[in-house]
């Protein structure tokens, strides 16, 4: 059975973003928020791909757990060899003080849509996905190197909340910081 097609809930969306204006931006809970209710379809579309292509369903089928690779066991991130992937992850989970776990909870922030199970692992596989993007791109995680991830994921997810915060907060961004090129490296 397919499931219901996930609306836009803009009075929620309204709520959210009016309170984490008033947290000048700070609040990452409203910020989830917002951002579930604007998902919109973007999220049973990037699922549906990923679950028709080979690599997607092999990994649907397996459900190997991210979270666990990332943050079960740190040490084991801090003794890859200096140039991985794994180890430029740790340095940058621990330079900032992030977790995995502190993602993971805050993408389920704000009432997620229901979903299968399959979806859910999905879901979270994404969320966990998001300061790895930060160490692929290279992007840190001061505002504007937050502003072009969410700038990336947009063309990646087609996602109307990422959409609408890539342009206001750009736009924001460039007036408050003349001589900066912020719309260029968005």
């Amino acid at each position: 059975m397919r499931p219901a097609a996930n609306r836009i809930r803009p009075l929620q969306a309204l709520r959210a973003l009016r309170a984490l204006a008033r947290s000048g931006g700070q609040d990452c809970v409203q910020s989830s928020t917002f951002m579930n209710a604007t998902e919109g379809r973007s999220g049973q579309r990037g699922f549906a791909r990923f679950r028709q292509s080979p690599d997607g369903a092999r990994l649907l089928r397996d459900q190997p757990s991210l979270r666990d690779v990332l943050g079960q066991d740190p040490s084991a991130l801090a003794a890859l060899p200096s140039a991985s992937l794994g180890r430029a992850y740790y340095d940058f989970m621990t330079v900032h003080g992030f977790s995995v776990e502190g993602m993971a909870e805050l993408g389920q922030a704000g009432g997620a849509r229901p979903m299968d199970a399959d979806e859910r692992w999905f879901a979270e596989r994404m969320n966990t996905l998001h300061d790895v993007r930060h160490v692929l791109a290279g992007y840190g995680q001061e505002p504007l190197g937050e502003l072009c991830l969410l700038a990336f994921r947009y063309a990646q997810a087609r996602h109307p909340g990422m959409a609408f915060f890539a342009i206001t907060w750009g736009l924001k961004m460039a007036r408050e910081q003349p001589g900066v090129p912020v719309l260029a490296a968005v």
